[in-house]
């Protein structure tokens, strides 16, 4: 789904926040570096329990490098790009802004992208149903948005 330029910037960035964490220059992160790395990437603290995950991924637990690192945070910048993604989709799909979808909403964006399908109507509403818990299709069809 990513482009060449957009992974080569991933790239970039989880090495300059290496770079910029290694304070010994010696090309391994401490737990107290590898903290500061995640930070500058992902603007958080990672907690004790992440933190531990991250450093266990190495074998002498004391020290992340660089390709270790780069490994444990494309895998995180993926899984952020994806929610990011389905995000993205789930706010085209929602046009009165409510946070939640309604059958209209699907039938909408279904005649737009595959009108054939959307011709009978039947396979939308099918389709609606299967999320729909209590079969109303002016409810919101079970999945939000968090922010």
């Amino acid at each position: 789904m990513h482009s060449m330029v957009s992974e080569a910037t991933r790239q970039l960035r989880i090495d300059d926040a290496f770079a910029n964490a290694d304070a010994d220059s010696d090309g391994r992160l401490c737990r107290g570096d590898v903290k500061v790395a995640w930070i500058e990437l992902f603007g958080y603290k990672p907690c004790r329990r992440e933190l531990d995950l991250i450093m266990h991924c190495w074998p002498t637990d004391e020290f992340v490098t660089l390709d270790t690192f780069r490994r444990l945070a494309s895998a995180r910048m993926s899984r952020l790009d994806a929610d990011g993604q389905l995000r993205h989709a789930f706010a085209a799909l929602d046009s009165g802004g409510r946070n939640f979808l309604r059958a209209e909403d699907l039938r909408r964006a279904v005649g737009l992208l595959a009108p054939r399908l959307a011709a009978g109507g039947f396979a939308v509403d099918r389709a609606f149903a299967e999320v729909d818990a209590d079969a109303d299709a002016e409810s919101p069809i079970g999945l939000r948005v968090r922010h």
